[in-house]
């Protein structure tokens, strides 16, 4: 089929003549029948295979989903043994020692309308009480993209892919606009949302990502000490966390969060001891979870390959036993070739006797001109005015 190809303008096509002179081997009758037989039942077992692979594949994020949730609800993690540290003092105190002359703003209140599960020895706070007064959460640069001369790397949505940002290669942006947008800068440890278009997707910012920035549909958190970028990563990733954000997503054709409901968030928060062991735990799981999608994803590909080796092995007469006693295929192809002389003869007959009849046919009056034709209409008209 790749020899018939030929390029167009808009799309590729096929030579009808190269396609005419394609050569397909042919099986006598009774062998054609096993093979398409056998051709059923493995490729029936291929399919039902792929239906399970597919199954399996789907479920992958939710496997994901579940654990995190589990994590965010203190279900991989023992008894704290240690107290949750006082974060509205620590915020508050990071403010004074960098403004002592500015009035400190209190962050959002936690919405509390939905409180998500809180174990024993953890508390509640909202998102913005656990970050950085002076990071605060913030959007990036308006329209980040340029023609050249971009050198400041910058995260967009699609970054985010994967909830990972290591290994991305990301677009970049002119110094002009992260001057302009400078507070939005990254840092070791941030954690970025996806915040429109997409908000189950997030990520921890590496060590070499220092120094970038983000988009307008990305929020950069950064978050205060005592908080694990990671747990807080897993907390954004967890079944509340997710239905949170769902509720408060604004839009039409592209929803997104605004940073309000953002901050406002409620969190739950472990003590420091605890969010590392959820971290660990997570980490352990996630790559077995990892594993089996990897298995998947090479499953899948095998199976388009096996899927080729059948189909090879099925016209090249090596997938079912070949019989002596079968009719051989050069009786078919000569029955065949009859059968075609017969049907082109019995065409031209045919096409003989449709021309010899319009040969004969009686000449066809001609129509009468316009011009006669309205007059003869005028003459009915008047006819029927004097009547």
């Amino acid at each position: 089929m790749e020899k018939c190809r030929k390029d167009g303008t808009t799309v590729a096509s096929l030579s009808t003549d190269a396609l005419m002179d394609l050569k397909v081997p042919i099986a006598p009758i009774a062998e054609q029948c096993r093979i398409l037989e056998t051709l059923d039942d493995h490729l029936s077992r291929l399919d039902s295979a792929n239906a399970l692979l597919a199954h399996a594949k789907s479920l992958s994020p939710i496997q994901s989903r579940s654990l995190y949730t589990a994590a965010s609800e203190g279900r991989v993690s023992g008894t704290p043994r240690d107290l949750v540290p006082d974060f509205r003092g620590i915020r508050q105190g990071l403010w004074d020692s960098a403004n002592s002359n500015k009035k400190y703003k209190a962050p959002a209140a936690a919405d509390l309308s939905a409180a998500p599960h809180l174990p024993e020895g953890w508390a509640v706070y909202s998102l913005e009480e656990l970050t950085d007064p002076i990071r605060i959460i913030r959007y990036g640069i308006l329209m980040p993209k340029v023609k050249s001369a971009g050198v400041v790397p910058y995260v967009e949505v699609k970054d985010l892919g994967g909830c990972t940002l290591r290994g991305k290669e990301l677009h970049r942006t002119s110094k002009e606009l992260d001057e302009k947008f400078a507070g939005a800068r990254v840092v070791s440890g941030d954690v970025l949302l996806a915040v429109r278009g997409s908000y189950d997707r997030s990520a921890v910012a590496p060590d070499t990502l220092a120094g970038a920035n983000v988009s307008r549909d990305v929020a950069r958190i950064a978050p205060l000490p005592g908080i694990d970028s990671e747990y807080l990563h897993i907390y954004i990733q967890s079944h509340f966390a997710q239905q949170y954000l769902k509720n408060h997503a604004r839009g039409v054709a592209v929803k997104g969060v605004n940073i309000a409901a953002i901050r406002a968030m409620p969190v739950a928060v472990p003590p420091l001891s605890t969010q590392r062991e959820i971290v660990e735990v997570v980490q352990q799981r996630k790559v077995v979870v990892d594993v089996a999608i990897a298995a998947v994803a090479r499953s899948s590909h095998r199976s388009v390959a096996l899927r080729q080796a059948i189909l090879t092995r099925a016209f090249s007469g090596r997938l079912v036993e070949q019989d002596p006693g079968d009719e051989p295929a050069s009786v078919v192809l000569q029955r065949i070739s009859v059968e075609r002389k017969r049907v082109v003869s019995r065409g031209a007959v045919k096409a003989s006797a449709r021309s010899r009849r319009q040969t004969h046919t009686e000449p066809v009056a001609p129509k009468p001109s316009l011009n006669s034709s309205k007059s003869a209409l005028g003459e009915m008209v008047q006819q029927e005015f004097e009547l």
